[in-house]
């Protein structure tokens, strides 16, 4: 049984086994169909609705508006998960950083919820520090996970080096995301692969035990 966060499916019959929690707003298809009924187009990545503009890369109601992620929660009576925002990894554009993430998930057994350090960037050097001693620092450049920029980064975080580009890329969207969040805020990490390896990153996240 591979658990969707909020949507369980079986393999060994293909089908998902438990009903849409948000089937009483898609109330013209099946309240167990996955994406829609649609997953070439859509990816529902927590088991929810397909409601993520992945060309804008945010969450938006029906005239394209963005929503906030507790907006969402709040809309679809979403309880039980103190997550307040969603990081998502993907292949198509920081293709080293995604290999590191899924690597450091799956492998590694890190964690994919992480929770935000804000207004103490003292702490966030320290655990930089930690985390990439004995590491060079250039071009390819030290990716660590988790972020130095959370309470979970540090000693101990997995380590690969990555293409700067990349680097700067994922920092410009951690940046974006620190500021719409508050110290000690929850945010999923989510590794999105280009193509039809979806299945089978989300298999080995489960099958880490990393309750996604």
């Amino acid at each position: 049984m591979y658990n969707y966060g909020f949507s369980f499916y079986d393999p060994a019959i293909g089908r998902f086994t438990t009903i849409d929690p948000l089937a009483e707003h898609f109330n013209t298809q099946s309240s167990y169909v996955y994406a829609a009924n649609n997953p070439i187009l859509f990816v529902d990545v927590l088991g929810l609705g397909a409601s993520y503009n992945w060309d804008s890369q945010r969450y938006e109601d029906d005239d394209g508006n963005e929503v906030s992620w507790k907006d969402v929660q709040s809309e679809y009576q979403i309880s039980g998960t103190s997550v307040e925002a969603v990081h998502f990894v993907f292949q198509s554009e920081t293709k080293s950083i995604y290999a590191h993430t899924v690597e450091a998930l799956t492998v590694g057994n890190q964690p994919s919820i992480l929770h935000l350090i804000k207004g103490n960037p003292d702490l966030r050097n320290k655990n930089r520090d930690e985390a990439l001693e004995g590491h060079d620092r250039g071009d390819p450049s030290p990716d660590e996970y988790p972020y130095a920029c959370t309470y979970e980064g540090g000693c101990g975080a997995s380590v690969m080096y990555v293409p700067l580009r990349e680097q700067r890329t994922q920092g410009g969207r951690l940046s974006i995301l620190s500021s719409k969040l508050k110290d000690g805020d929850a945010f999923l990490v989510v590794p999105i692969p280009k193509d039809g390896e979806l299945e089978r990153v989300m298999k080995a996240l489960e099958k880490a035990n990393l309750g996604l």
